[in-house]
């Protein structure tokens, strides 16, 4: 399979599969507040900022919206997911606002995929139907598989996976590997290196790093190229840490 071009890394899709992190949800039905800070690896600024609202309902997640703002405040991209029986591969659709690059991810059926790619905003939308080998995840749908395969992971077994790259409207053998624990903010979590199959491609892409927290059931934090490039359209390497929150319930409407 084609390596992955500069512009659009698999770090990219990788970190775009986070957007669903948190399994906090009790009640049929609330919604999570997520915001990120995504720092330059290289001198510590601020590169860009992000806020996702999740819907949950019976415990699990039907549906988010993540906005990702750079640090004068300006929105630079965005993504919907809708979650359906399928939790690791969700309708997933994302898209920078900047260079008007968009790329889509969802089931099709007998296990297939279906991915969408437009370049930029006069290029046209490709699509492409795919049949990915063993587990598939796609855009939005990595945290859930990391919860459904914790216990392997946790007991040190690789864990492999195929990832949807519609950047390349193809599909990339991964794996996910323990690597350690840690401590965060005094609770116990878990480093997690994930890996490209093919030793070509990991040379290229470098590293990614998760940190899972077991406790809560999701990433708080990981390390490796930002999901959104700067303004040139160059990869940033970035730390980035996610804090999530449940909204407020709604108040119930007055009797007249």
């Amino acid at each position: 399979m084609p390596v992955p071009c500069k512009r659009v890394s698999l770090w990219t899709l990788l970190v775009l599969g986070l957007a669903s992190a948190p399994l906090l949800a009790a009640e049929p039905t609330e919604t999570l507040v997520c915001t990120g800070v995504a720092k330059r690896q290289d001198d510590g600024k601020l590169h860009a900022n992000s806020r996702e609202v999740q819907k949950w309902q019976g415990g699990r997640i039907i549906s988010s919206t993540t906005v990702w703002t750079d640090a004068s405040g300006k929105t630079i991209a965005r993504q919907s997911e809708r979650h359906g029986d399928n939790a690791f591969v969700p309708e997933a659709r994302y898209e920078d606002l900047r260079t008007g690059l968009l790329m889509e991810t969802g089931p099709a059926p007998g296990g297939k995929a279906r991915l969408a790619l437009r370049e930029g905003k006069d290029a046209k939308v490709e699509h492409k139907v795919v049949e990915p080998d063993g587990r598939v995840v796609g855009m939005g749908g990595l945290d859930p598989f990391m919860r459904a395969t914790w216990a392997d992971i946790e007991a040190g077994k690789a864990v492999e996976f195929s990832l949807l790259a519609p950047s390349r409207l193809e599909w990339y053998r991964f794996r996910l590997r323990k690597l350690g624990d840690a401590q965060l903010a005094g609770r116990r979590v878990v480093k997690v290196a994930v890996e490209p199959r093919n030793a070509l491609i990991r040379t290229l892409a470098g590293d990614l790093v998760l940190t899972w927290d077991p406790a809560a059931a999701s990433s708080v934090a990981f390390r490796g190229r930002d999901s959104v490039d700067d303004a040139d359209g160059d990869g940033v390497a970035v730390s980035t840490s996610y804090h999530c929150v449940r909204a407020p319930a709604a108040e119930p409407a007055a009797a007249n």
